[in-house]
């Protein structure tokens, strides 16, 4: 095999196993490695054993690693299922929507107890700007649930 190709093979893989290093320091897969003196790689303190220690990822096999990621994408896809942003806006939408509906409503039967002359230009207003603001609020919350959906797919 040619020098520059095993140079580029082994570089590649050590930039997998870091990934790899890192990916289940995010999960949560370490263990503490412990010093008894302080040093730049054992930055953390550890008063229950007076020792300094760093977090290390536990060794794992190819096949556990692969369960592993499989779990976390299972669990991640159960937390992302809802945007919680999204769902206050569609709220807020919808009830900017029915509000208006009913004030446009009273103000359109109102007008007759009054006894004022009625006044159709005043409920049509309040039902229109309703629906235009639910409907903006609507479409703001479906593009942050599309900014999401693509956001996890690149993941």
């Amino acid at each position: 095999m040619h020098a520059k190709v095993k140079s580029f093979i082994e570089r590649k893989e050590q930039e997998k196993a870091k990934e790899r290093e890192q990916h289940l320091i995010a999960l949560g897969i370490v263990e503490k490695e412990y010093s008894e003196r302080q040093h730049p790689d054992y930055p953390n303190w550890d008063p229950d054993t007076g020792k300094y220690y760093r977090i290390v990822p536990i060794e794992v096999t190819d096949e556990e690693y692969d369960m592993i990621c499989s779990y976390a994408k299972e669990g991640k896809k159960e937390r992302l299922g809802r945007n919680s942003v999204a769902s206050a806006l569609k709220t807020v939408a919808w009830l900017i929507i029915i509000i208006g509906i009913v004030v446009g409503l009273i103000t359109a039967i109102g007008s007759e107890y009054i006894g004022s002359e009625y006044d159709g230009g005043l409920p049509l207003t309040i039902w229109l700007s309703a629906i235009i603001a639910g409907v903006l609020f609507l479409g703001f919350a479906e593009v942050i649930i599309l900014l999401q959906t693509i956001a996890n797919k690149m993941d």
